[in-house]
C-alpha cells in the first residue's frame, strides 16, 4: 500500500478551500477504522458494524444474511464520485450500497484503496477515469457492474452522437460524470431515521455544496442533475436541468436512454463531445 502522504496534495484556494464539501473529506483523517466523519458522531452505535478486514468480514456469523441496514464502517466511505469540480452530469443518490467485493478490493485489491483515496482527494493525476466505476480495469467489481450497467446504453448513444468508438465515448464519459451520496456510508439496505440523518455533518456538507454550487450551474445551463432517490432531502425544485425522479423511478434508478434521466443525459451531453 503506498504511504499516505503521497496522496495528499495542496488544496487550489479557488475550488476546495471555498467547497465545505471537498475541504472536509480533502482534509479527512482514514488510516485506521473506524472511517467517519467528524460531525457525524450522531450515527447509532446500533446502525453500524466494524469489520477491519476482508477475513472478519466474510468470518461474521451472519455473513449473506438478508436485511442488514447497518452501515460499514471498516470500508471508506463513497461521499461522491467522480470529478465534482469538471463534471457536467451529477446524478444524487441515497447511500453506496454493499457487495462482498466492497471489501475484497479495499483490503486484497493492491492500488484498488488508493483510487477511491485520491477520489475523496480529487486528485486525478494518477487516473485515465475520474469516474472510478467506470474504468475497465475494475470490470471485476460490482460498482463497476452497477455504473456501467446504468449507462451502458447511454454511452452507446453518445458514442453513436460523437462519432465515437464506445470505448472512447465510456473514457469521456467518465470525465464528465459524477455522483454525490446523501449518506456516505455503505450498506446492504438504507433505514436510517430522518431524525438521525438530519443530524450528520456529511449530510448537511453533501446539501450544502449540491445548493451552493451544483444549482446555480444548473440553473445556468452548465451542470445537469439527476436526483435518483430521496428527492425530498435535496431539496431541489425541477427545472430543465434538474430531474427529479419519483414512485417507481425512485425504486428502480434507471438511467437508460430510454429512462427520463438517461434521455435527458443524452441530449445534454451530445455537445459534450471530445
Amino acid at each position: 500500500m503506498e504511504d499516505s502522504k503521497s496522496l495528499q496534495r495542496e488544496p487550489e484556494p479557488r475550488d476546495l478551500l471555498s467547497m465545505d464539501l471537498l475541504k472536509a473529506w480533502h482534509g479527512w483523517e482514514f488510516r485506521d477504522p473506524p472511517y467517519l466523519l467528524k460531525g457525524d458522531e450522531a450515527l447509532p452505535r446500533e446502525r453500524s458494524i466494524l469489520h477491519p478486514s476482508w477475513e472478519s468480514f466474510i468470518g461474521q456469523p451472519t455473513f449473506g444474511t438478508l436485511g442488514d441496514t447497518r452501515f460499514h464502517l471498516g470500508l471508506l466511505p463513497l461521499p461522491f464520485a467522480g470529478d465534482l469540480k469538471r463534471a457536467r452530469v451529477v446524478v444524487l443518490l441515497l447511500n453506496p450500497g454493499l457487495e462482498p467485493a466492497d471489501y475484497f478490493a479495499e483490503w486484497r485489491v493492491p492500488g484498488f484503496r488508493n483510487q477511491l483515496i485520491r477520489n475523496l482527494r480529487q486528485d486525478f493525476s494518477q487516473t485515465q477515469y475520474p469516474f472510478v466505476y467506470l474504468d475497465p480495469s475494475i470490470s471485476w467489481h460490482s460498482g463497476y457492474r452497477w455504473w456501467h450497467g446504468k449507462f451502458q446504453g447511454v454511452i452507446d448513444a453518445l458514442a453513436r452522437k460523437w462519432e465515437s468508438s464506445f470505448a472512447d465515448a465510456r473514457h469521456h464519459f467518465s470525465k464528465i460524470l459524477a455522483c454525490i451520496e446523501l449518506v456516505p456510508y455503505h450498506s446492504v439496505s438504507y433505514a436510517l431515521s430522518d431524525r438521525v440523518c438530519e443530524q450528520l455533518q456529511s449530510v448537511r456538507l453533501a446539501r450544502k455544496y449540491v445548493h451552493d454550487f451544483l444549482r446555480p450551474r444548473a440553473e445556468a445551463g452548465q451542470v445537469l442533475i439527476v436526483v435518483t432517490r430521496r428527492c425530498d432531502k435535496w431539496e431541489l425544485e425541477e427545472s430543465s436541468h434538474v430531474i427529479k425522479y419519483s414512485g417507481s423511478e425512485t425504486r428502480a434508478a434507471h438511467l437508460g436512454p430510454d429512462s427520463r434521466g438517461g434521455k435527458r443525459i443524452v441530449e445534454f451531453a451530445r455537445d459534450l463531445r471530445p
